[in-house]
C-alpha cells in the first residue's frame, strides 16, 4: 500500500505519499451535471456546518428560557418578561405572545389547538414548494435527477427543521392542559380550574374532550417527533458514525438537519436533546408544582444535561461547545432566580433582578448573533486571507526544506469527475490541474484531525525521493470551504490503482504470483525507506 509500482500503478490515483489504506469509488453511474450538484451541496454544506449549530444553540437558549415563566407559575420581573415575549416570535411560538393573546382573545385551549394545527400548515406550504419546485425541474432544467435530489434535500430539511422549532413549545402546551387545580368557593362547593387557564372548568363535560385533543396532540408530537427522527436516523448510524462517508451518501444528505452540526460520534445527540425539553417540560409542570423542589428537580436536570456536554462536546465546531456551556449557564441563572423570586422580593430588587437578567441575555444573543455572522461571513473571509499570507511567508523556506504550500486558488480540482480517483480516511481523491500539470487532489475535507494528519504529510514527504513513494507538490487552502479545508497535491498515476487491479476480472495478469510479489515487494521497499528517514506510516 505504502509504495508507487515501477510498472506504473498506484494504490489510489494519486495518494498522500504514505497512502492510507485508500480504495476507489465504485461507479454510480451518475451524469457529471450530478457530481456538479454534489459539489454545490457540499460547497453549501461547508457553510451550514458553520452556521447551524450556532442557530441551534441560540434556539435552545430561547426556548429554555421563554418557556420557564409559563411553566413554573413564578412573578418574573417586567422587564424580563416583555424580553421574551419578543424572543418567542423567532421560535414560532406566536400564540404564546402577548399581543397575540389581546389580539384574537383565545382561551388556552384555542391556542392549544392553532398551535398543534401549524406544523401541518408549515408542512402543507413544504409540500406545495416542492411540487412547485419539482414541475420548475422538469420544465427548465436538463438534468432533472440531480435537480430533483436538490429539491429533496431542501424540502425534508424544511420539514425537519420545522419540527424542531415548534418541538418545545408544542411540549409546554399539551403538558400544561393536563393538570386542574381546585378551589373552595364561599358556599362551601369545591370546583376544579385547568392550571393553564382559570377560566376553563375541569367539571363541564367539555373539559374530557379537550383533554382527549391535549393527549392526543402529545403522542402526535412530543412522542412521535422524537420516534420519526430516530427512525430516520438509526438504519443510517454506521454511515453517520463515519466522517469519510456521511458527507456524500445519498441516504443520509435529506436528514443532514438532524446530524450535520454534530461530530460523527454524536450523531444521536438531537434524540437526547429532544428527549431533555420533553422532561424540563414534564418535570415544571407535574413534579411538585408551585413548590421550591419544582425549581430544584429542573436545576438538577439542567446540570445534568450541562455535564453531558462537557463529558460528550458534541458539535462538530469547538466555538459552538463553548456557546452551548454559556446557554446551559444562562438558564440555570435563571432558574436560581426563579428560587429566589419565589420566595419574595421587594420592588426595587425584583426590578434590579430583572435588569441583570435582561442584560446577560442581551449579552448572550448579541454573542450568538456575531458567532452566525462570523461563521457566514467574516470568519471565512479572514481564514483565507490567513492561510494565504502564511502561503506567501513561507515561500522562500519551502524552497529551502523542500516543503511546498501553494497559494489558494493555484489548484484546479475537477469535480465532475465521476467516480472519484479514490477516497479514504483524508477524504476523496479528484483529478487536478496544477499549473497546467495533470496531478491528483486529495481534498481534505472540515475535520481537524485529518487536516493536522494531511499537514503532517505535507511537511514530512516532500523532502523523500523514492521509486516506491509518490511525489507529494504540497497543499493549498480549499477557496471552496472558505479556508476550512486543505487540497493535498500528488503525482497523478496514469495506470489506475492497485485495487482496481486486483479486483479486476484479468485473473491472468492481476493474480499472477510474479505480479503479486512485484507488488508487495515495491509496497515494502517503499516503507522501508519510510522507516529509514524517521517516518513512520500508520495506516497500511
Amino acid at each position: 500500500d505504502g509504495g508507487k509500482d515501477r510498472g506504473g500503478t498506484d494504490r489510489g490515483g494519486g495518494g498522500d505519499g504514505g497512502g492510507d489504506g485508500d480504495k476507489p469509488a465504485q461507479p454510480r453511474g451518475r451524469s457529471a451535471s450530478v457530481a456538479a450538484a454534489r459539489a454545490r451541496v457540499r460547497a453549501r454544506a461547508a457553510t451550514a456546518f458553520r452556521v447551524e449549530g450556532k442557530m441551534k444553540i441560540l434556539f435552545t437558549l430561547i426556548a429554555g428560557v421563554t418557556r420557564l415563566e409559563a411553566l413554573l407559575a413564578v412573578p418574573f420581573p417586567q422587564a424580563l418578561r416583555s424580553l421574551w415575549s419578543l424572543m418567542r416570535l423567532l421560535s414560532l411560538d406566536l400564540f404564546s405572545v402577548r399581543a397575540a393573546e389581546c389580539a384574537l382573545q383565545w382561551d388556552a385551549y384555542d391556542a392549544l389547538v392553532a398551535l398543534a394545527l401549524t406544523p401541518l400548515a408549515l408542512l402543507g406550504l413544504v409540500a406545495a414548494g416542492y411540487a412547485a419546485a419539482l414541475a420548475y425541474v422538469r420544465a427548465f432544467k436538463g438534468d432533472r435527477r440531480a435537480w430533483r435530489d436538490e429539491v429533496r434535500v431542501l424540502a425534508s430539511g424544511a420539514a425537519l427543521g420545522l419540527s424542531f422549532l415548534l418541538y418545545p413549545a408544542l411540549a409546554a402546551a399539551c403538558f400544561a392542559f393536563f393538570p386542574c387545580d381546585g378551589f373552595v368557593h364561599a358556599d362551601g362547593e369545591s370546583r376544579a380550574f385547568a392550571r393553564v387557564d382559570l377560566t376553563l372548568s375541569c367539571d363541564e363535560g367539555a373539559h374530557a374532550g379537550r383533554v382527549a385533543f391535549a393527549a392526543l396532540a402529545t403522542l402526535a408530537y412530543v412522542v412521535g417527533i422524537p420516534l420519526a427522527w430516530g427512525r430516520l436516523l438509526w438504519p443510517l448510524r454506521d454511515v453517520l458514525a463515519d466522517a469519510d462517508r456521511r458527507a456524500d451518501d445519498d441516504a443520509a444528505r435529506p436528514v443532514a438537519f438532524l446530524w450535520e452540526a454534530y461530530r460523527p460520534g454524536c450523531w444521536w445527540y438531537e434524540l437526547l436533546s429532544c428527549f431533555w425539553r420533553a422532561a424540563m417540560s414534564f418535570v415544571c409542570v407535574f413534579v411538585a408544582p408551585g413548590e421550591y423542589a419544582q425549581i430544584y428537580l429542573a436545576v438538577v436536570l439542567q446540570v445534568t444535561m450541562l455535564s453531558l456536554d462537557v463529558r460528550l462536546r458534541p458539535f462538530g465546531d469547538a466555538a459552538d461547545n463553548h456557546l452551548q456551556l454559556f446557554v446551559h449557564f444562562e438558564i440555570i441563572l435563571v432558574l436560581l432566580a426563579a428560587l429566589v423570586l419565589r420566595g419574595g422580593l421587594a420592588r426595587e430588587e425584583r426590578a434590579a433582578l430583572g435588569r441583570m437578567l435582561v442584560a446577560t441575555h442581551v449579552l448572550l444573543l448579541a454573542a450568538l448573533a456575531l458567532a452566525v455572522a462570523g461563521a457566514e461571513v467574516w470568519l471565512p473571509r479572514v481564514l483565507a486571507r490567513a492561510r494565504c499570507a502564511r502561503a506567501r511567508n513561507h515561500s522562500a523556506a519551502a524552497g529551502r526544506d523542500g516543503r511546498a504550500l501553494l497559494e489558494g486558488g493555484s489548484v484546479e480540482v475537477d469535480e465532475s469527475a465521476a467516480p472519484p480517483l479514490g477516497h479514504g480516511s483524508l477524504g476523496v481523491v479528484r483529478p487536478g490541474r496544477l499549473h497546467e500539470t495533470r496531478v491528483a487532489v486529495r481534498v481534505v475535507p472540515l475535520s481537524a484531525k485529518r487536516v493536522r494528519s494531511a499537514a503532517a504529510a505535507v511537511d514530512a514527504l516532500p523532502t523523500l525521493r523514492h521509486p516506491n513513494i509518490v511525489f507529494v507538490h504540497g497543499a493549498a487552502p480549499d477557496i471552496a470551504a472558505h479556508g476550512h479545508g486543505v487540497h493535498v497535491v500528488t503525482e497523478l498515476m496514469d495506470a489506475g490503482s492497485l485495487y482496481a487491479l486486483v479486483h479486476s476480472g484479468d485473473r491472468r495478469h492481476a493474480h499472477a504470483p510474479l505480479a503479486l510479489l512485484r507488488l508487495l515487494h515495491d509496497g515494502a521497499t517503499g516503507l522501508a525507506h519510510l522507516h529509514a528517514v524517521g517516518v513512520v506510516h500508520g495506516a497500511v
